[in-house]
């Protein structure tokens, strides 16, 4: 493990200024900044015991409403897919559409989202960079709905992720608790939407009548990059909310654990996109009050393979952990597709892999994490091809990487 105090080697701190410089624009360090710069830096610790330790070691950004004006969310990811928070699109690392000289863009694939309907308390925010898990915190009041006599206050915990061991998985996990002390049972209700029109993929609805609580869509990215490169299948699988199931009943003393997911395969790295997203939502069922804890323990393996610690300087220690946790999340060592200035939740840069990955991202990943540095050296390799066709067009010998990439290299 690479891990030690700021004042411990010079290399380190030159690696902790590369970190912080690494997403100049709106990405995950900067919308950490934001969602956090206004309530956080001017107030005490954030109201729950249980994230106290995470705060002071510069790893929970931590806000409440009301949140600033233009507050940017941070992104979740965990290199084969991401999204911001509460955006309406998630984005596959090495799915673009579009010729590559107009240029081409990393594909936009419609997000969906269950919300629960109830009157909310004041909500609080947090991002664990070191879990990877974005939380809401705040109670309702179900007695406000009419469906009880009298107020019943349920304690809601909404978890976002994507999981880093089962990457075409993105999840939202809902806790409802009732106070043992409570007069009546709680009520809850919750509602899915969501969109299926993507201008980069020609979408349509598969049928699956066997399971209504999920809804299916596939289709083929609209251009290729190139005449050869060929059009790219995407499928999204995601759960739905049933009328029959809109409406919960939390017995008091009781808790209620949901999972809902997205689901995204592509033809990049499936046979059968259909098939393989069905069996991904199994196995999600099936294991989903393992699902939390198996992704917290891979990103606690990720950090612990190399990491910055900062002490003396939360603020210092906050922007590091924010750029290195914007690397990590859009990165992987099994998915060589580099990286964009822009991280991958988002379609900044085009979601394009530029000279920045080199200058500015490989050198603290060579150091810190070395399987994620190949990864940015095998995507170069695997394009070599690419690069002596672009040399031989401008009539040089050897290779000629473009100033901008993205799936063929030209």
């Amino acid at each position: 493990m690479a891990s030690t105090t700021c004042s411990a080697l010079h290399s380190l701190v030159v690696a902790a200024a590369v970190l912080m410089v690494l997403f100049p624009c709106v990405t995950s360090s900067s919308a950490l900044s934001s969602l956090h710069e206004k309530t956080t830096r001017s107030t005490a610790m954030p109201p729950f015991p249980d994230w106290a330790a995470a705060y002071e070691g510069g790893d929970l950004f931590y806000a409440s409403d009301p949140l600033p004006k233009g507050v940017l969310f941070p992104q979740i990811a965990n290199g084969y897919i991401g999204t911001f928070l509460f955006a309406d699109a998630m984005f596959v690392s090495g799915v673009f559409n579009g010729y590559a000289l107009l240029p081409d863009r990393r594909a936009a694939i419609p997000t969906t989202a269950v919300t629960v309907q109830n009157k909310r308390s004041t909500i609080a925010y947090a991002l664990n960079v070191r879990q990877a898990v974005f939380y809401l915190r705040y109670n309702v009041s179900s007695g406000s709905r009419g469906r009880t006599t009298d107020t019943v206050n349920v304690t809601v915990e909404e978890r976002f992720y994507a999981h880093r061991t089962l990457p075409n998985l993105m999840i939202h996990e809902i806790t409802l608790s009732v106070p043992e002390f409570s007069s009546a049972a709680g009520e809850v209700a919750l509602a899915s939407a969501g969109i299926d029109l993507s201008a980069d993929i020609s979408f349509a609805t598969v049928p699956y009548p066997s399971d209504p609580s999920v809804h299916i869509i596939s289709g083929q990215t609209k251009v290729s990059e190139t005449p050869t490169s060929g059009l790219i299948t995407v499928t999204r699988l995601n759960s739905v909310i049933n009328s029959s199931s809109s409406v919960l009943t939390i017995p008091p003393g009781q808790t209620l654990n949901l999972a809902f997911f997205q689901v995204v395969t592509t033809s990049l790295d499936s046979d059968n996109t259909l098939q393989d997203a069905i069996s991904n939502h199994t196995f999600a069922v099936l294991n989903q009050d393992t699902l939390l804890s198996s992704h917290v323990a891979a990103w606690e393996e990720l950090w612990n393979e190399g990491s910055i610690s900062i002490e003396g300087n939360l603020e210092l220690a906050q922007a590091v952990n924010a750029s290195q946790y914007g690397i990590l999340s859009s990165i992987r060592d099994d998915w060589p597709y580099g990286l964009s200035p822009g991280g991958l939740g988002g379609p900044a840069y085009q979601g394009h892999s530029f000279w920045d990955m080199e200058t500015w991202m490989y050198p603290p990943l060579l150091f810190l994490h070395q399987s994620l540095a190949h990864s940015c050296l095998m995507y170069r390799f695997n394009r070599m091809t690419g690069a002596a066709t672009k040399a031989r067009e401008n009539g040089y010998a050897g290779l000629m990487f473009p100033w901008e990439s993205a799936f063929t290299g030209m």
